[in-house]
């Protein structure tokens, strides 16, 4: 008898790895607003616009024996095409594996190992149109919104560790409707928290780049987690910005480690060309490096935090409800 929980996830990865190739097509395609994701069908050098057959189509073996170039122009591909397809194969093995490591109990749990599948894909869609054009396109977003309850609806498994969830099941409806129920509360706390955090991000520092005035949090990402809790539910998404939170400040720090030393040399040669003291030069750093301060997008962290809670929710609670509270109560103890 053939074990399934051996044989799927290997077999989900190879699918994994040719959808990662389709997601290449969407994160190159989907914000240009000359390209759709179906015209033209063939996929196609981006500076020859030569159409590839299909053996130069294959998930990241063609990119290897290409040499990394196209076999017309010789432009380089770059190494993203290979780590999207790679990473959408890894994604799918350990999403797969993870699920059947639990147990399948019924089709509503395969429903939601194809939820697990889709947010794997759409989180990494997500993540790399977020980091090229800082926007979270509304096919992802509105079409999240408008799917995301029906997902609910269908898998109501999705929602049975929420509070809100056993609450109306207690009062008497229908778990599927229930589902739906707490999906819409999801939509609002998400879509809600996210907006009010822009709001107050935006007052208190106003954000420019290049002379512009930038939000703090753009509203891709409100509309991304109003999606995320219609799916998830209020509890799971408020923990999938939490994460986000600590990610991107991790993130944020390694970001500004990265441009420091530019700063630094800016600063040297500010502080040679004046000849001021260190008082003065600390102050010129100071100015310097606010005005030269990198942003990055928040999607991929609130991406990262959407995969985590998905599929260690349980853990995650424990951690920070038990765990850490305890790990820093003995650390102060001593």
């Amino acid at each position: 008898m053939i074990d399934a929980a051996v044989v799927l996830p290997p077999l989900l990865g190879l699918f994994g790895a040719c959808v990662g190739s389709f997601l290449n097509v969407v994160i190159y395609r989907l914000p240009r607003e000359d390209l759709s994701v179906a015209r033209p069908a063939r996929s196609f050098c981006p500076r020859c616009r030569r159409s590839l057959p299909w053996h130069e189509n294959i998930p990241i073996l063609s990119w290897v024996f290409l040499g990394g170039r196209c076999r017309g122009c010789k432009a380089e591909i770059g190494l993203r095409y290979p780590l999207v397809e790679a990473a959408t194969a890894l994604l799918f093995a350990g999403v797969t594996h993870l699920f059947l490591s639990r147990g399948i109990a019924d089709g509503e749990d395969w429903v939601v190992l194809a939820v697990g599948l889709l947010l794997a894909a759409v989180c990494l869609v997500v993540t790399f149109i977020d980091l090229d054009w800082r926007i979270i396109p509304d096919e992802i977003t509105i079409g999240g919104m408008v799917v995301a309850p029906l997902l609910a609806i269908a898998a109501p498994r999705l929602h049975e560790a929420s509070w809100l969830h056993g609450v109306v099941v207690g009062a008497g409806l229908e778990r599927h409707l229930a589902a739906a129920v707490t999906a819409l509360a999801g939509l609002i706390v998400g879509g809600g928290t996210l907006w009010l955090v822009g709001i107050g991000g935006r007052l208190a520092f106003k954000p420019k780049e290049a002379g512009e005035t930038t939000d703090a949090m753009g509203f891709g990402d409100v509309k991304f987690m109003a999606a995320v809790g219609a799916l998830l539910g209020m509890e799971s998404v408020l923990l999938v910005f939490f994460v986000g939170c600590v990610a991107g400040s991790l993130g944020g720090v390694g970001n500004w480690l990265l441009g420091l030393p530019e700063v630094l040399r800016e600063v040297g040669r500010h502080a040679r060309r004046h000849g001021r003291g260190a008082r003065y030069t600390m102050l010129a750093a100071m100015r310097i490096g606010w005005r030269r301060r990198r942003f990055i997008p928040f999607g991929p962290f609130l991406s990262l935090g959407v995969l985590l809670v998905f599929a260690f929710r349980g853990g995650l609670i424990e951690f920070l409800l038990h765990d850490w509270p305890q790990l820093v109560q003995g650390l102060f103890a001593h």
